[in-house]
């Protein structure tokens, strides 16, 4: 019998990255959205909502800003 070999993934909860790394990703999304003339924590909040997708975050930007 051939041996077996268990690969086991972590969980995501249990997955974790550097702080500084994080932050520099989450910095460069929250700039994209200033210059796109959000205010900082508008995408904040969008990002946050989105889970830090910068484009589904974008989309539901601009489609708040098309309805004010």
């Amino acid at each position: 019998m051939v041996g077996r070999m268990l690969m086991i993934t972590p969980s995501p909860a249990t997955v974790t990255k550097s702080p500084i790394h994080s932050i520099g990703i989450v910095g460069d999304k929250i700039e994209e959205l200033v210059k796109m003339e959000f205010n900082e924590q508008e995408a904040k909040d969008a990002l946050n909502r989105y889970g830090q997708d910068l484009e589904k975050a974008s989309n539901f930007l601009l489609d708040q800003s098309s309805r004010s």
